[in-house]
């Protein structure tokens, strides 16, 4: 099984000769007992100290503002409309920074008769992340109406923090967009301090 972390195509398979599994990259090679964030992230550093290039966060490029380009995209995606004549969609969009490639991606809020067929904009966009890439870690989010956030709303509701949390544990320190003018963000951890998960997490030994 293939998989990409940070940028880095990396091989999973299963030891033949016990019950660990073999991550690689190239010529580097890493055993573990699960194939976990910290097993990805030890083949990680060791490929680097071997001159693979780690991925940059773009927003350190001069002149490059992120959440500017981040705005635009997802501004692409608001034009709402009666897909049938129960649901609705593009009326909320979003937009999610992949932390391990640095790619954008958007997202659009679809909702119909049942509340429990809705989809907000900003898991619709972390799920074409997860499709594109295999990868869970978001470095940036966004999302907003007709206009960016200017210090009231952008928080994603709680289905979709829960989502984020759950879909990695490093999610809890991506920046949300709360003042597009100001550029103020927030942590998610800060939107739900406490979190029931992070037992399983360390049970996990992933916190």
């Amino acid at each position: 099984m293939k998989k990409i972390y940070k940028g880095l195509e990396v091989e999973i398979t299963k030891n033949e000769r016990g019950n660990d599994y073999i991550i690689s990259a190239g010529n580097v090679q890493v055993f573990c007992d699960s194939v976990n964030i910290n097993a990805l992230e030890k083949l990680y550093q060791a490929k680097v100290k071997h001159g693979f290039t780690p991925v940059k966060d773009p927003s350190e490029e001069k002149g490059t503002d992120v959440w500017e380009k981040m705005y635009k995209m997802a501004k692409n995606e608001y034009y709402p409309v009666e897909v049938s004549p129960f649901i609705t969609a593009h009326h909320v969009v979003a937009a999610i920074e992949s932390t391990q490639t640095g790619e954008i991606y958007t997202g659009f809020c679809i909702e119909g008769a049942s509340g429990v067929i809705a989809l907000c904009a900003e898991r619709v966009a972390g799920l074409k992340m997860y499709a594109a890439e295999g990868n869970t870690e978001v470095r940036r989010l966004i999302a907003f109406r007709d206009k960016p956030p200017m210090g009231t709303g952008g928080s994603p509701c709680g289905a979709c923090r829960e989502f984020f949390m759950q879909l990695d544990y490093r999610n809890r320190n991506m920046d949300i967009m709360v003042n597009y003018k100001t550029r103020e963000t927030i942590k998610l951890k800060d939107l739900i301090p406490n979190w029931w998960g992070d037992k399983r997490y360390k049970e996990a030994k992933m916190l």
